[in-house]
């Protein structure tokens, strides 16, 4: 029953765009975005519904972070307590098994630290744009993850980039493996990544300049917040003045 509701007759059409073709008379009262309603014309509505469907339309392909071993390791005498697999002051490695949840899942974190973020708000801003590039990049890579279960999260820190990693430890290691060749090479896959075309750049950047600038429209006292709470945990911190200034040059 619900199936049989989503069809053309049922739709609402949004277009978006910076210079409509057709009057725009009403005016949006909080963010003060010029507006038209007017109803779909019958004879498109009843095109779209006698649509043949597309030769090019297929199932999507098969899932690769799609877990296959579901083993649960049973708990070590040591408990709860994590044990250190890896030693050394470059990069120690710390494993903690929980005693209450008995899932075949994994979380992964590590800091990847570089001297130039840390300098000032230009290369910090750098670094956001970074960051939001390789999340553009693994944009469809990652949302195959996301209906397997998985998740990652590559941001900026004070001392550089922060990458964390969830989901069942079967497919942890292949998402490990395409984040890091995005991060590192621009790659995926052996594959160069569009994001990172002097092109696409361009759009990041806009993308990151006009944030800065829409949050000025935010709630005040969420805008305090987290600016506070950045500058409690984390040495240095900047305005959006300050990133706004940066991301222009």
């Amino acid at each position: 029953e619900v199936l049989q509701q989503i069809n053309p007759q049922n739709m609402l059409l949004y277009v978006l765009t910076q210079k409509p073709s057709i009057p725009v008379p009403l005016t949006e009262p909080i963010y003060d975005i010029k507006f038209q309603n007017q109803p779909i014309p019958p004879e498109l509505i009843q095109a779209w519904a006698s649509a043949t469907p597309s030769s090019q339309m297929a199932f999507p392909p098969s899932n690769q972070f799609l877990p296959k071993n579901f083993t649960v390791l049973p708990l070590q005498p040591s408990g709860s307590a994590p044990v250190e697999r890896l030693s050394g002051s470059e990069a120690p490695l710390w494993y903690g098994r929980s005693a209450h949840f008995a899932q075949p899942k994994a979380f992964f974190e590590c800091a990847l630290d570089t001297v130039e973020v840390p300098r000032n708000a230009t290369f910090y801003a750098m670094a956001d744009i970074f960051a939001l590039a390789v999340a553009d990049a693994l944009e469809e890579t990652t949302a195959l993850a996301s209906l397997a279960g998985m998740s990652y999260t590559f941001a900026t820190t004070s001392t550089g980039f922060s990458l964390e990693l969830s989901g069942y430890s079967d497919s942890l290691q292949q998402l490990l493996t395409t984040v890091l060749e995005t991060v590192t090479g621009g790659t995926s896959g052996g594959v160069p990544v569009p994001a990172f075309t002097e092109a696409r750049m361009s759009i990041l950047v806009e993308m990151y300049r006009r944030a800065l600038y829409n949050a000025n429209l935010g709630y005040p006292a969420s805008e305090l917040m987290n600016y506070y709470s950045k500058l409690l945990t984390r040495t240095p911190t900047y305005t959006r003045a300050e990133l706004r200034s940066a991301a222009a040059q």
